[in-house]
Parts: C-alpha cells; sequence; structure tokens
C-alpha cells in the first residue's frame, strides 16, 4: 500500500516561546507525522502531550549512540506526564520527528520518536536518539503540543505536522 502525506500545519516559530500547540487535528488519516527543526535557547529535555492530557504515557530508549565511540545505554520506563523527546542542545539546530500510528483509534497508541543530538564540543560526533512510546488513551488525537521542558524554542524553529493516509 502506497503512503500519502498531507501537510496539516507547520510554524516557524515567531519569538521564542517553551511550547507550541497543533489544534483541530482533523481524524481523516491513518497516522500522524510530527518533524521538528527547533533550536533551543539552554540545553534541556522535551516532552509531547496528546489532547492537554498529561498521563497514561511510557517509552523505551536506546540514547547516546555515539558516531566516534559506538557506545549505546537502553534507558526507559513508565512517565505518566508526557512523551520524551531527548535532547535540544542550546544553539544548534536539532532535528527529529514522531511517528503516531492509527491516532485516531479507540485503542492505545503506538508511537516512535527519533532525534539527532549533535555534540557542541566535538563537531565530528553527533547522537542519535530512537524512542518507542505508548499512550494508554482510546481518545482520537485531535490536539499535539509540543514542549521545551527548561528553555524556549528560538525564533528560526520550524514545526511541521503531518497526516498520512494508506491507500
Amino acid at each position: 500500500m502506497a503512503a500519502t502525506f498531507t501537510l496539516i500545519a507547520s510554524t516557524t516559530i515567531p519569538s521564542a516561546t517553551a511550547a507550541y500547540t497543533f489544534n483541530s487535528i482533523p481524524n481523516t488519516y491513518t497516522d500522524l507525522k510530527l518533524v521538528w527543526s527547533v533550536k533551543a535557547s539552554t540545553s534541556c529535555d522535551g516532552s509531547i502531550t496528546f489532547n492537554g492530557v498529561t498521563s497514561g504515557y511510557n517509552y523505551r530508549s536506546i540514547f547516546d549512540v555515539s558516531q566516534t565511540s559506538g557506545a549505546a545505554d537502553t534507558y526507559g520506563g513508565n512517565v505518566t506526564t508526557s512523551c520524551v523527546v531527548q535532547y535540544f542542545n542550546t544553539n544548534v539546530f536539532n532535528a527529529g520527528g514522531m511517528y503516531i500510528t492509527n491516532y485516531a483509534s479507540a485503542t492505545q497508541k503506538s508511537i516512535w520518536t527519533d532525534s539527532t543530538r549533535p555534540n557542541l564540543t566535538n563537531n565530528a560526533d553527533f547522537s542519535i536518539v530512537p524512542m518507542s512510546h505508548n499512550w494508554n488513551n482510546t481518545a482520537t488525537i485531535s490536539s499535539l503540543t509540543f514542549t521545551l521542558n527548561s528553555a524556549n524554542m528560538t525564533s528560526d524553529s520550524q514545526l511541521s505536522l503531518y497526516g498520512i493516509k494508506n491507500s
């Protein structure tokens, strides 16, 4: 089956802000894909919540997969308030994405995120941070909030949300 991506909404952050919300997400797609290119004012983690709900999230992560050392660690567990997005270094663009399967179904939601983490002291090194999430909620996702937990996104950060139809 071929998948078709349709841009639902996209924004370039107009002024420094900690959070941005995509509201009124239509329930006419099979899956959702969020893509970001975010620069943080201070290094921090990020988070994503659905429909303003701050419970029922858990995750598993493989992080610090270093280009130069090849080191990998596994981390994860129950996080009750959001989908964790690791890690945003200060004053450099951090790229990533989130794929949400069956977001309109009446079952729990399976979610995949991946992001890059540039190393500010060694331009030849960076980390890749893949994460698997689960949202134990049966509601259709109608809003999505992307938040930097202890910093602001700078005004040149970009977020885009796509709807995906499997045909």
